[in-house]
Parts: structure tokens; sequence; C-alpha cells
């Protein structure tokens, strides 16, 4: 199993060194970061702000966008099929997808406070396992994405909307109450709120939420990948 794993990451990170497209889609919401940081907050009274927003678009853009476009990728170039008769089953697929995502939503948790200059040691653990569970969410949305587009160019038509949605649905909600309850109730929404409120302890109803959504995002792709696993 690990060795299959092994060769599955391997795959992923030679896609992701060959495809510049979606290379400089992964990094864009870090440097974005670094010219509103430089340009709009001198005074440094947007650090809260800018570490949400920052963070929404590292799930939208780099965790979540890399997994549907590789996937399609998979298909189109027939690595799916090839990989259903090296034995790989759709469980250790759906895993080793997870891994980068991963990855690079611990690089952006990590770095982006500590550039911010975020003090967020009084809501930690919350803000660890928010993050964590919405980004399994947006990686699940984005494999079921992937599951359902036969080509790159599909996947990436398919994958917009979505991205759109989570990078800037935090920015509208400041405008509009009906946005605000959208986001509320969206995967993303107890971490925006969590820094919105500048802090606040692990919230049982916030995480329901978000568990509720990892499972019927989880059931739903696996459910689709499997089927895909069968047309093959």
């Amino acid at each position: 199993m690990f060795r299959k794993l092994n060769a599955l990451l391997w795959l992923r990170v030679q896609v992701l060194i060959s495809n510049s497209t979606l290379l400089a889609t992964l990094l864009m919401p870090f440097g974005i970061t670094i010219l509103q940081n430089e340009f709009l907050n001198k005074n440094g009274e947007l650090n809260m702000f800018l570490l949400s927003t920052s963070l929404t678009m590292v799930l939208s853009m780099g965790s979540g966008y890399m997994v549907s476009i590789m996937m399609a990728e998979d298909k189109e170039k027939r690595n799916l099929k090839s990989l259903i008769l090296s034995g790989v089953t759709a469980t250790e697929y759906t895993f080793s997808m997870l891994v980068l995502p991963m990855l690079i939503m611990l690089l952006g948790m990590i770095s982006l406070p500590i550039y911010l200059k975020v003090d967020l040691s009084g809501y930690l653990f919350a803000y660890v396992i928010y993050l964590i569970l919405a980004t399994i969410s947006i990686i699940f949305l984005n494999l079921l994405i992937g599951a359902v587009s036969d080509t790159q160019s599909k996947a990436q038509v398919y994958s917009i909307f979505p991205m759109l949605i989570v990078s800037f649905l935090p920015i509208i909600a400041l405008q509009n109450d009906t946005v605000q309850k959208l986001l509320d109730y969206s995967f993303i929404g107890p971490f925006v709120g969590l820094l919105k409120e500048g802090g606040g302890e692990l919230s049982l109803g916030n995480l329901g939420l978000l568990l509720v959504w990892v499972l019927v995002l989880c059931l739903a792709s696996l459910f689709v990948l499997k089927n895909s696993y069968k047309g093959k």
C-alpha cells in the first residue's frame, strides 16, 4: 500500500512541476497577500482581514483547484486507467489526492499568520481544526468536480465557479446579510467567523457543521469516483 501511495505522490509532484499554469495558481494567493500587505496595509490595521481573505484564496486556488485539474489530467492522459490496471483502489487514489493540498494549506496556515503578524495563541486549536476540516471539504468538492470532468478544460471551467465563491464570499458577505448567512453555513464560515471575531473557543456547532460537510462531500466524491473506476 505504501509503495502505491509513494508512486501516486510522485505522480502528483511531477504533474505539478510540469504544469506551469497550475503551479502559478497555487502560488498566486501568497503573491496577492504580499502585494496587498505592502500597498494596502502599511499601518497593520488590516492584518486579520488579510489573513482571512488570503487563507480562503489558499483554500480555493491552492488546496482545491489543483485537485480537480490533476484528476482530470489523469483521466485525459489515461493515467487513471493505468492506475486501475496496476491495482490502485479508489480509496488509495483519494488519499493520494489529499496529501499535497493539505501540505499547501499547512504552509499557508503557518506562514501567513507569521508574515501578517497575527497572534493566534489564544485560539490556535480552533483555528487549526476549522482550517483542516475546511481543507478536506474543498478537496472532496474538487475531487467530485474532477471525477465528472473528462478533460482538463472541462475541469477548469467547472472549478472556476466554486473557486470564485470560496475566494470572494467573505468579502461580499461584508456588504450583504443574505450572503453572510450563506457564509455562516458554508465550510469556510467557522474559520472566517473565528478570525473576524478575533478569537474564540472551539464551537461544537461549528465542528458539527464542518463534519457534515466533510461527510457529505466525501461520500459524493467516492461514489462518483468508484463509478468512474467501474466505467474504465
